[in-house]
C-alpha cells in the first residue's frame, strides 16, 4: 500500500515516475476543488440539470446515447450537427426552448415543454417522423449491426418506447407491450426474418419497414 495523506490545508499532489506495482495513495483534503474531466467518446446519457444560466450542450457528430436536458431558468439549446440515431430531447418551464438538428436525422427529435413556445428544426433529409408529446422521457433501445438472435422485450407504461434496429436482421423481432405513448419500431435494411409483433393498450402503434423484406411482417 501507497501512503495516505490527510491535509486540511492547499492541496496535495503526488507524482509517481516509474511503473507502479501497488495502490496509488489515497487523498483526502478539505481544501481546493476536485475536477472530473473525461476526455473520448461518450456511450451513455449526459443528463444536464440547472436552475440557473443558460446550459447548452453540443453533439457534433453521430451521438449514440441520449442527450437530455432540464432546467427551470434561462433557454437551453440543443445542437447536433450530423447524423443522429437517438433521441434529442428537451424539457423546459422557462424561456423558450431551441432544437435545432442539420444534417440527415434518424431518430425522433421530441420536445417536451411546459412554457413559452418551442421551435424544432429540422434542416436536411428526415427519414423518421418528427413528433412531440407531453409525456416523460421515452425508453429506447438500439441494436446496431447483424441480430442473429430474439430481440430484447420491453414492457413500458410510462412515456415512449422505440426500438431502432439497424442492420440485417436473422432472427425474432422484440415483442413490445406498451401501456402508455406510441411504440414505434423501425427496422431499417433487408429483414430475413419475421418483424416483430407489437401488443398496445395506449396511442397509436407504428412499425416502419425501410428496405426489400424477404419474409412475411407480423405486426
Amino acid at each position: 500500500m501507497q501512503e495516505e495523506q490527510t491535509s486540511t490545508g492547499p492541496p496535495t499532489k503526488n507524482v509517481s515516475i516509474g511503473p507502479s506495482t501497488g495502490d496509488e495513495e489515497e487523498q483526502t483534503s478539505t481544501g481546493p476543488p476536485t475536477k472530473n474531466v473525461s476526455i473520448g467518446p461518450s456511450t451513455a446519457e449526459e443528463a444536464l440539470m440547472s436552475t440557473g444560466p443558460p446550459t447548452k450542450n453540443v453533439s457534433i457528430g453521430p451521438p449514440t446515447g441520449d442527450e437530455e436536458q432540464t432546467l427551470t431558468g434561462p433557454p437551453t439549446e440543443n445542437a447536433s450537427i450530423g447524423p443522429s440515431n437517438g433521441d434529442e430531447e428537451q424539457a423546459s418551464t422557462g424561456s423558450p426552448t431551441k432544437n435545432a438538428s442539420i444534417g440527415p436525422s434518424t431518430g425522433d427529435e421530441e420536445q417536451t415543454s411546459a412554457g413559452p413556445p418551442t421551435e424544432n428544426v429540422s434542416i436536411g433529409p428526415s427519414t423518421e417522423d418528427e413528433e412531440q408529446t407531453s409525456a416523460g422521457p421515452p425508453t429506447e433501445n438500439v441494436s446496431i449491426g447483424p441480430s442473429t438472435g430474439d430481440e430484447e422485450e420491453q414492457t413500458s407504461t410510462g412515456s415512449a418506447t422505440k426500438n431502432a434496429l439497424i442492420g440485417p436482421s436473422t432472427g425474432d423481432e422484440e415483442e413490445q407491450t406498451s401501456t402508455g405513448p406510441p411504440t414505434k419500431n423501425v427496422s431499417i435494411s433487408p429483414s430475413t426474418g419475421n418483424e416483430e409483433e407489437q401488443t398496445s393498450t395506449g396511442s397509436p402503434t407504428k412499425n416502419a419497414s425501410i428496405g426489400p423484406p424477404t419474409a412475411e411482417e407480423d405486426g
